[in-house]
Order: C-alpha cells, then structure tokens, then sequence
C-alpha cells in the first residue's frame, strides 16, 4: 500500500476565505476615502470652513506678532462686503499694506454691514476697538457657519464655534 500524500495546496474555501477579506479591506479603505475626498471638495463643509477660519485667525496672529517683534503699529480693516471678504492692513511705520482673502467663506462685522477697522498700538498693546468677525458661506450670507473670529482689546486672537 502507497502512504498518504501530504496536502501542499489551499483548499478552494481558504482561497475564497483570504480574497473575501480583501475584497472586504479594499471596500472599506475605497468608502472612506471617497467620503473624505467629497468633504474636502465641498465647499459648504464643515472641515472646509473650520480650515480657513483658522488660517484667517493664524494670519492675524501673525500680523501682531510682527507688530510686536518690529516695534510697529498697525490698522486692521475687515471688509465685510459679499463679493470680497477680506482683512487687510495697513502698517504705520511704512504705510505698506498685506491683504488676506477669503476663498469659501464670508465675513460680516458688528455695527457695520460693509467693514470695521481697529488700530493697534505697539506701545500700548492694544487693538482698539475689539473686533469681533461672524463667518458665513460665501455663497449665501443668510446661512451662518457657525464659526466667530475674536480679537480682543489686548491682541488675543480666538476662533470659536457658535452651538
């Protein structure tokens, strides 16, 4: 009698087992990343607002840094119109100006529809007056966003999300 042959293949229910689980990985990573490309491609996203709200508020950050590390003044002018929202400032040394322009939201400003300007003060360290930014989606300025840029009288910049 011959001796049994030692088995050195897969069974076809472990090749069906091991190309399930594949099947079944790759549709899971596929699912994901195409909800994370559609939120990234909105504009209206939540991800994509937060974003530039907070490169809006690191930019103003930055301005005042600079005020304070090159002993200079400053007027900061938040146009608030719908068309164009935008900061800009206007140095008080050199009279140059630095823009920053907003790609998905809109701004719009307490007290006045089209802006507000505040001044800081190197010697004081002040931002006179306090200025507070409510964010809207650019393409319809009845709907808020829900996000609020803050800038205090002592220079602090905030970004909060209204509930």
């Amino acid at each position: 009698m011959k001796p049994a042959c030692k088995k050195n293949a897969f069974s076809i229910v472990e090749l069906m087992t091991v190309i399930a689980l594949f099947a079944f990985i790759l549709s899971a990573t596929l699912v994901t990343g195409t909800s994370m490309i559609k939120r990234h491609a909105d504009k209206r996203s939540d991800f994509r607002v937060e974003s530039e709200v907070e490169e809006a508020a690191a930019w103003l950050r930055s301005v005042i840094t600079r005020a304070l590390w090159n002993k200079s003044d400053f007027t900061l002018m938040v146009s608030a119109d719908g068309a164009e929202s935008s900061m800009n400032v206007k140095w008080g040394t050199s009279g140059e100006r630095e823009y920053w322009n907003a790609e998905n939201i809109a701004f719009k400003t307490a007290g006045n529809a089209t802006g507000v300007s505040s001044n800081y003060s190197y010697r004081y360290q002040t931002l006179t007056p306090a200025i507070s930014i409510t964010v809207y989606y650019k393409d319809d300025r009845r709907t808020r966003a829900g996000w609020t840029i803050s800038a205090s009288g002592y220079g602090f910049v905030r970004t909060y999300r209204e509930s």
